[in-house]
């Protein structure tokens, strides 16, 4: 999902703090349903949204959506800069941190 908040819960983190408009949020919630595991912003200096999320066998996390940043944090990226408005973003969790950012590339749609 995405936020403008500026006091969402964080816990475990990858980003402390709203970097500005709606930033992507990652969260995973223990089986209780009352306590984080982890919790994090993801997102630059504008829009970014979430739009879809899946976790695997490992426990890995992916998250997709797009981004209007143009310093949307990038790392092991396919292209290091924007080419449109909207390119897809890709995060990977792999730790039990929210603070472990595998890669994030843009792509440019079509």
């Amino acid at each position: 999902g995405e936020t403008r908040s500026t006091d969402f819960p964080i816990k475990k983190h990858f980003q402390e703090r709203n970097a500005g408009g709606f930033d992507v949020f990652v969260t995973k919630i223990k089986g209780s349903g009352n306590i984080l595991s982890y919790s994090s912003y993801l997102g630059g200096n504008s829009t970014d949204y979430g739009r879809g999320i899946s976790v695997d066998d490992s426990g890995n996390v992916y998250v997709t959506g797009w981004t209007e940043s143009s310093d949307f944090p990038t790392k092991k990226s396919f292209q290091e800069s924007k080419s449109k408005k909207e390119p897809i973003l890709y995060f990977k969790r792999t730790d039990s941190y929210c603070s472990f950012f595998h890669f994030a590339p843009y792509y440019s749609l079509l």
